[in-house]
């Protein structure tokens, strides 16, 4: 019998790869309570879940065969078919189902969902549909707020809505369209096209999972490679109960200025309150419509590093960059970068 002696420091090996799920950093996204509708209102801070949707896509660039899961978590006490229709709305909004998603907020959204809707059209975006309060009552102010968007609606979109002022299922499917609207110029927002969205397997899952600890039901997103459920079912209960998944998290930007604009920020390598140099960053818009000019020390923010933070850049626009360090001559830092590049500058620069 031929017997084998392994040198020191030669072992055999069993290597064991943990699933990972990325999960959204700021989140879940937050929903009116007893809702089935994933959408912008006081619950959520005034901000969208199309961005949370978007993240993931982020997250997804980096897996061969990404899978996306969308889960209704529910708060106690809320009917638990609720929340599991929040991702099936997204999952229509994300795949253009019109009749899906109009059904969806048919049976399980609510006159306080539609004037949450209306009134973040009509503060953010100029539309005439002013909402006093989001508050779910049926009354003139409700009536008007609708008859608002009705008209806008048939104005911008081109639409037939009978203005009445009621909201019924076409009128829903406005809304819809609407969305559908922001979803596409979202994806300009972030430099993404279809073919990123199709290459991600969106599922919604089918069952409410409960989250006792938080005081309002709402809606995560888990993105994680196809190989991980090892030829099973693709379950997001399995997902959460595992005591093997490794959570990890993707960035979700504060973004209050909707699709239409963003926020733009410099990071120094220099800690804050380190006296320097003063040094004066010009950001200005191709065609001159934005132009703003931060200095460090005076505009810094403390975050450990002195950090210079640009607010509701236009995101159709192109920017270029400068910066005088005391009265020196502008240097240009980049010129001619669409918005929707301006998150990449820094990675293809160190590339």
């Amino acid at each position: 019998m031929d017997v084998e002696i392994l040198e020191p420091g030669i072992h055999h090996r069993l290597v064991v790869e943990r699933p990972v799920v990325h999960a959204a950093s700021r989140g879940p996204f937050q929903s009116r309570s007893g809702s089935g509708l994933a959408i912008v209102g006081p619950w959520s801070d005034d901000e969208h879940v199309i961005p949370f949707v978007l993240g993931s896509v982020h997250a997804a660039k980096e897996m061969s065969e990404p899978v996306a899961m969308l889960v209704g978590l529910r708060s106690p006490g809320e009917n638990p078919k609720a929340s599991v229709a929040r991702a099936k709305g997204v999952l229509a909004l994300i795949e253009g189902d019109r009749e899906a998603w109009v059904e969806t907020a048919t049976e399980y959204g609510g006159l306080a969902d539609i004037e949450a809707f209306l009134q973040d059209q009509n503060r953010m975006h100029g539309w005439d549909c002013f909402v006093s309060e989001v508050d779910g009552e049926e009354d003139e102010d409700a009536a008007s707020s609708v008859l608002g968007f009705q008209r806008e609606f048939n104005q911008r979109f081109a639409g037939n809505l009978l203005e009445d002022g009621i909201c019924g299922t076409k009128t829903l499917g406005s809304v819809f369209d609407v969305l559908r609207d922001a979803w596409a110029k979202w994806l300009h927002k972030h430099g993404l096209g279809d073919e990123d969205i199709s290459r991600v397997t969106w599922l919604a899952h089918d069952e409410a999972l409960a989250v006792p600890s938080r005081g309002s039901g709402g809606l995560d997103i888990w993105t994680l490679e196809r190989a991980a459920f090892e030829g099973g079912d693709v379950d997001a209960a399995r997902v959460g109960e595992s005591r093997c998944t490794v959570w990890t998290r993707f960035d979700v930007p504060v973004e209050p200025w909707s699709w239409a604009a963003g926020p733009f920020t410099i990071v120094t390598d220099v800690p804050a309150g380190e006296v320097i140099p003063r040094e004066e960053y010009t950001l200005r818009s191709d065609d001159g419509s934005f132009d703003m000019t931060l200095a460090i020390p005076d505009d810094t923010l403390d975050e450990g590093l002195q950090t210079l933070r640009f607010h509701a850049l236009p995101a159709d626009k192109s920017y270029s960059l400068t910066v005088r360090v005391h009265d020196g001559e502008p240097q240009v830092l980049f010129e001619g970068v669409p918005y929707n590049r301006l998150h990449s500058i820094w990675r293809e620069g160190t590339e």
